[in-house]
Formats: structure tokens, sequence, C-alpha cells
């Protein structure tokens, strides 16, 4: 492979244990930002209801197993987000167009039992939208697969994504919090196209790589076009963007390929 810059990164520090690892000392503007953005109690009470009944519900219809993904699920999520990601895994030997049939079915018959007035959408594969609660529920038919090598659309990674965060998070939530509204503030959250910002998973990762908020502000600055941050430390490829981050549970692609200059 081609040289690439790359960009030295704490990787022995991705979780940090409260009472061995060093302190997060932390400014008085970050406190009082996160006072207001951190989930209250009620709300994430609320979320984790709303979650735990969809989870009884899917599984009492027996057809596949579900999985709640995303911020919810790793705890990263700010006050007043209000989206939720159920998953709906099927087993990999059922043809796409079955996964696709049988995937709505059952998203929409768990739509109905929560009483939820709902609606197709459509990414790489149609998923059912549902307004539960007060909560924008998305209910995804994807694969059971055993890596991410194996994965026969785009969205059989995100329940990668969600045990690699949850794993090692850790005590570095507030952190996530802090770049997550740092971001939104700057209007550059979201990886779709009209944004070219920074997506939820990357804000994770890049939080993970350099141990927090304040040490991934002091490395961002001596970014320049072709920084490259491979949190696993397997690459298998050279990449062309800007910003380069390796997925940890799949190589070959870049978390951050969407982030523009």
């Amino acid at each position: 492979m081609a040289a690439q810059e790359e960009y030295p990164h704490a990787a022995g520090t991705r979780v940090r244990d409260p009472s061995g690892g060093p302190l997060l000392m932390r400014s008085p503007l970050e406190e009082s930002v996160l006072s207001r953005i951190r989930p209250s109690p009620e709300e994430k009470e609320h979320i984790r209801g709303v979650a735990d009944r969809l989870i009884s519900v899917a599984a009492g219809i027996d057809r596949a197993g579900p999985l709640i993904v995303g911020s919810v699920a790793r705890g990263t999520f700010i006050r007043g987000d209000r989206d939720l990601d159920l998953f709906l895994l099927f087993e990999p030997d059922l043809p796409r167009e079955e996964l696709e049939r049988e995937g709505l079915a059952l998203a929409r018959n768990i739509a109905e039992r929560m009483h939820a007035p709902y609606h197709e959408k459509y990414a790489e594969h149609p998923y059912i939208n549902a307004k539960i609660d007060g909560l924008d529920v998305d209910l995804v038919p994807c694969y059971r697969v055993e890596s991410a090598a194996a994965i026969r659309s785009a969205v059989d990674r995100t329940p990668f994504h969600t045990r690699y965060i949850e794993e090692r998070i850790g005590p570095l939530t507030d952190d996530v919090l802090l770049l997550k509204q740092f971001t939104k503030a700057g209007g550059v959250y979201g990886s779709d196209q009209m944004t070219e910002g920074f997506s939820g998973y990357l804000c994770e990762l890049l939080i993970l790589s350099c141990g927090g908020f304040s040490a991934l502000l002091a490395a961002a600055a001596d970014w320049k076009p072709g920084t490259l941050i491979d949190p696993g430390g397997h690459r298998t490829k050279d990449f062309s963007e800007p910003l380069v981050v390796v997925d940890p549970v799949d190589p070959g692609r870049n978390v951050s390929a969407s982030v523009s200059l």
C-alpha cells in the first residue's frame, strides 16, 4: 500500500477504568454544556421502556431476532433525541427478496401491535418508520451474520458497531455527548450528502481513539488532508478522502468518507 500520513492515537486508552485510569478533568464550560445535553433519568426510563416493549412484541412474533442498536443501545444519545432503532435479524440463508418481504411484514406487524402510525421508507432496502410514544422508531430488517466480513447489506454492520462501542465507551460517554453537541452546533453533525459531516459512530470512534473530547480538539488542530486514524490497526487498503478513520469492524471501510473539507 502507498504511504499515507498516520495520526498517532491513544490505542491503549480506548477504555479507561474510572478507578484505575487518569481522571478526566472538565472545564466549567464543558460541565455547563453537559448539564443541558445529558438525558434526564426520566427520559432514559421512557426510552428504555419503549425499547423493552418493542423487544417483547418482536420476540413474541418469533420470526427474527430483535436487537436495539444505535445511540440508545450505546448510551450516547443527547437529551431530546427522539430516535430509536430496532433491528430485526434474519438468518443469512434467507434470500434477499424474502428478507425484504418478510422483514417488512414483521416490521408492520410490530408497529400495528404497538398501535403506532407508520410508513415505509427505503435505504439500501425497505424498512418501516413508526411514531411510538413520541419517539421516531425505525424497524429495520437485516441479516444475522457472524462477522462484518460476511455482511450482505450495509445495515448488517450496525450490530457490530453497537457491540464495539458498548464494550469500550465506558466513562467516555460524556465526551461523546460533547462532541456530538459540538458538531451539531457547527452544522456538521450527520453523514448525509447535504451535511457531509460526522455520524454518531464516527464521533464515538474519534473519542475512543483520542481518549476524550479535549484531547480530540487538541489533536484535530494539527490534522491536515490525508490524516489517518486506524483504531484497530488493521487497515486493508488506501483511501483517498481527506480524513480517514478506518472502521475497526470492517477495515476496508472509511467511517469518515462523508466528511468534506
